[in-house]
């Protein structure tokens, strides 16, 4: 399984790489280059921050350099980032996380499922004189729960049965107001 490295931000600018470049006799992206491939054979190694199975050879061949240049790099770093077949700061830079990438993605996806199965009641303000996020529909919400000057409740339940109650009372209306109309028609002329 690959594992992952932290790279610092400012380690390209850190002033022991041209310590360490001067002294081996090799240029600073030369000896970056090999501390790179010390990073990823420390992250792979069986006791992390190890050089385990470290092979001036191999990293030579993946850098297309010749193996003296690899182990006058490797040299030049003893004391400064590396105490013998350790990387020095490795605990520093590379420290070990409580949880895993893993349990934080599910922890998360458990939140937002909870979140999305929740009542809308318990995703919202219900207090209807809060003044912090959601109280508009709050206050909407306590006011469709209240009773209309009809005596009837604005509630879902009831919406359909106040509609139908509505249409009846229009519908007496106008046949009343019909019967009335007739006459004030009659006296006016």
């Amino acid at each position: 399984m690959s594992q992952w490295v932290r790279l610092w931000e400012d380690m390209p600018n850190d002033p022991k790489w041209r310590s360490i470049a001067r002294k081996s006799g090799r240029s600073i992206s030369e000896v970056i280059a090999v501390f790179n491939f010390m990073l990823i054979c420390a992250a792979n190694a069986s006791e992390r921050g190890e050089l385990d199975g470290w092979d001036d050879e191999d990293v030579a061949t993946a850098l297309d350099v010749d193996r003296d240049v690899v182990s006058q790099i490797y040299n030049a770093m003893q004391g400064k980032v590396l105490d013998g077949m350790r990387l020095k700061a490795w605990k520093k830079r590379q420290p070990l996380r409580e949880d895993s990438s893993a349990e934080r993605a599910k922890a998360w996806r458990e939140r937002k499922r909870t979140q999305a199965n929740a009542p809308e009641e318990k995703r919202i303000d219900t207090d209807p004189n809060s003044n912090e996020f959601g109280s508009a529909r709050a206050r909407a919400r306590q006011k469709n729960r209240s009773i209309n000057s009809h005596g009837r409740s604005n509630g879902t339940e009831g919406f359909v049965r106040s509609v139908l109650e509505d249409i009846e009372n229009d519908r007496r209306r106008r046949e009343e107001g019909a019967a009335e109309i007739v006459p004030m028609l009659q006296r006016e002329r």
